[in-house]
């Protein structure tokens, strides 16, 4: 079996309980991986391989050569969707709302826009199609996302580390896949974080990133603030330095669902908008918390953009005072390091599947 997912880090994240779902009905199966974010994929145990997705579209034999016998397609992408007809998978799983990908698939899930439910169900929908029942979610992360394979931190990361302090990453930027906040508005924060002397910062992010902090507001850079590890982190790095830290605070992006996945304290900010709110993107994990701009965002007027990137003035609103707030409530004070590493609650997630 086959789960194509050649996107971006926060879409593999929430196609992992999928394949937790799977393994859980089927634990013999044959469970492969086929995407861009490999290192992510290779740190979930539910995976037996994964599988670089252009290697796939270049040659579908390879799909037919690995023995699978069902493809699922939970993002609809249409490249692989035709490499999987071409290779001739029996079953091939997809979204019938999907028309460029439908016509190469033979079974399907239906949805259109998502409305006001998360991801995460949508994508266990398509295991449905192949007759699992959907069992209540563990809350556990390391049940649902199965990220037990996740390698150590580098030495240069962890000698960085403040036993005796909070420590917190910030990812400022997200690759356009959020309304981000304004990076004055990080710098304004780690300040404040920096007077109450509880919190060691870390900035991670590409390098490309790097080069926009740098270039408008270098300030946050500085070695007494913040310390800055952007673009020095493979994938595998950041999930090993995620996995160590406290936790980390962003937009949502995919560092962030990380976290959240990890069990580690994750705080996202978003804008409130259709597809911009926590309702289909908040992070999922017993330590993870959301906070939205005061105003409705409506992409495309004269102060939001249509790009998600950019922040808007909806997010300029939301100021440090409450972030700083949220940050310093006892449940992200330095102290709670032992909380962080006790054994999590059971119980289940609900969502709408």
């Amino acid at each position: 079996m086959v789960l194509a997912n050649p996107y971006a880090i926060g879409d593999v994240v929430m196609m992992l309980p999928l394949a937790g779902a799977i393994r859980r009905h089927w634990p013999d199966v044959k469970l492969h991986f086929a995407g861009l974010q490999l290192a992510l994929a290779q740190a979930c145990e539910f995976f037996d391989s994964v599988i670089y997705s252009e290697d796939i579209i270049a040659d579908p034999g390879l799909l037919k050569r690995i023995g699978t016998d069902v493809f699922l397609n939970p993002f609809s992408c249409d490249m692989m969707a035709r490499a999987a007809f071409a290779a001739r998978v029996p079953i091939r799983v997809g979204n019938l709302f999907r028309r460029r990908s439908a016509v190469f698939h033979n079974r399907f899930v239906a949805y259109g826009n998502t409305g006001y439910a998360h991801m995460l169900g949508f994508a266990l929908r398509h295991v449905k199609a192949l007759g699992v029942p959907i069992d209540p979610l563990p809350s556990d992360p390391r049940l649902l996302f199965g990220l037990t394979r996740v390698g150590a931190a580098p030495e240069r990361l962890r000698a960085q580390l403040d036993p005796g302090r909070f420590n917190l990453i910030l990812h400022t930027k997200s690759g356009g896949s959020g309304r981000e906040w304004p990076l004055e508005h990080y710098l304004e924060l780690a300040r404040a974080l920096r007077d109450t002397n509880d919190f060691k910062l870390f900035l991670t992010g590409s390098e490309k990133e790097r080069q926009v902090v740098e270039r408008d507001c270098p300030e946050l850079l500085r070695s007494d603030l913040t310390t800055d590890v952007m673009g020095t982190l493979s994938l595998g790095e950041l999930l090993a330095f995620v996995n160590v830290a406290d936790g980390l605070l962003a937009s949502g992006t995919g560092p962030l669902h990380i976290a959240a996945a990890l069990g580690r304290h994750a705080l996202g900010i978003y804008a409130t908008g259709p597809t911009l709110d926590p309702t289909s993107w908040r992070p999922i994990g017993p330590l993870a918390r959301t906070l939205c701009s005061p105003g409705r965002c409506r992409p495309g007027s004269r102060q939001c953009p249509k790009k998600t990137g950019p922040p808007c003035s909806c997010t300029r609103a939301l100021k440090p005072d409450e972030v700083l707030s949220r940050l310093v409530m006892p449940a992200f004070q330095h102290g709670t390091g032992e909380l962080r590493r006790r054994e999590l609650p059971g119980g289940s997630i609900g969502l709408v599947l």
